[in-house]
């Protein structure tokens, strides 16, 4: 732990394998933080500490009975955890499953799976939980979004494959179940962006509501809500123009209210390639999903827009 105002560093733990090789160092971990706990999983386990000190909480065990091992975490206001769900080495039998813990006790609040054949790939919300679901042969090729209900039943599965929106605005798989960059969850919808394109689904009906295209292709990236109706998206930079934020829903392609109408940044904009785009008090920060670590090559690691003076 390193206090953020500081740079001092607090508590260290050392991860270990339980198994199926004791006391060998953990390489491939994931983290997630819901209010006073830090959720670690590392491929074969999953355990909690406590943000303050860093004491052990609890460890989360397997189920089903030892078949589905918890490998990724999940935060917010709701703690995830979601395991692999292995039967043999026949991928088409395999699943994903899901469960929200209580985050200080560990117990267990709400347990979902996958169908037979398909896995969690990304969760998009946690309140409500919606996440993307991929088939396990054809990966991101055959994806969907899922919201599972209040007793771990299918409540809406949406595919936006006809639309042309690609999987979390193709950030990949095996990052972690957060973030799925390009989905927004909120006020009854689904906002997808992606390459030319975005739009909002009613989660209840499943039904596409309304969309928008740009025809120079730019990304579009939903990033939040605003207080007044309205879903708020990133426009990505061009090499010669630069990239803009404004309100999903207030019209056609040319017609939006635009927030923020970002000034040429000599090209750095357009070299984070919207690879992480968040909105925080009105700021919009974008950073690139990898940096080559060749200094020679000025790569931009963030950059950051903000309303200006009137």
């Amino acid at each position: 732990m390193i206090d953020l105002r500081t740079g001092k560093a607090g508590w260290t733990k050392e991860l270990l394998r339980a198994d199926p090789t004791p006391d060998t160092p953990v390489l491939l971990v994931h983290t997630a933080i819901s209010g006073d706990t830090l959720a670690v999983a590392e491929g074969t386990g999953a355990a909690a500490y406590r943000v303050g000190d860093g004491v052990r909480l609890f460890g989360v065990p397997a189920e089903e009975p030892g078949r589905c091992r918890p490998d990724q975490v999940a935060g917010g206001s709701r703690l995830l955890v979601g395991s692999l769900c292995a039967t043999g080495a026949d991928r088409r039998r395999s699943h994903s499953g899901l469960r929200e813990l209580d985050p200080r006790t560990g117990a267990v609040r709400g347990r979902h799976r996958t169908p037979a054949g398909r896995s969690v790939e990304r969760v998009a919300s946690v309140d409500p939980v919606v996440y993307t679901s991929v088939d396990n042969d054809r990966l991101t090729d055959d994806w969907r979004i899922v919201a599972p209900g209040p007793r771990g039943e299918v409540r809406r599965t949406i595919d936006p494959r006809p639309q042309g929106f690609e999987h979390c605005v193709h950030s990949g798989i095996d990052a972690g179940l957060q973030p799925c960059p390009g989905i927004v969850v909120g006020h009854g919808l689904v906002h997808v962006g992606g390459t030319d394109r975005a739009g909002a689904y009613d989660l209840a009906s499943g039904k596409l509501l309304r969309g928008i295209r740009t025809h120079d292709g730019r990304t579009l990236t939903p990033v939040g809500f605003r207080a007044a109706p309205g879903t708020i998206a990133y426009e990505s930079a061009t090499p010669s123009r630069p990239g803009r934020t404004f309100v999903l829903d207030g019209g056609g392609a040319g017609g939006e209210e635009v927030l923020l109408r970002h000034p040429a940044a000599a090209g750095a904009e357009y070299g984070t390639g919207a690879g992480r785009v968040l909105r925080v008090g009105g700021r919009v920060v974008a950073t690139p999903a990898h940096v080559s670590g060749d200094d020679a090559r000025h790569q931009p690691r963030m950059v950051s827009f903000a309303p200006g003076p009137d």
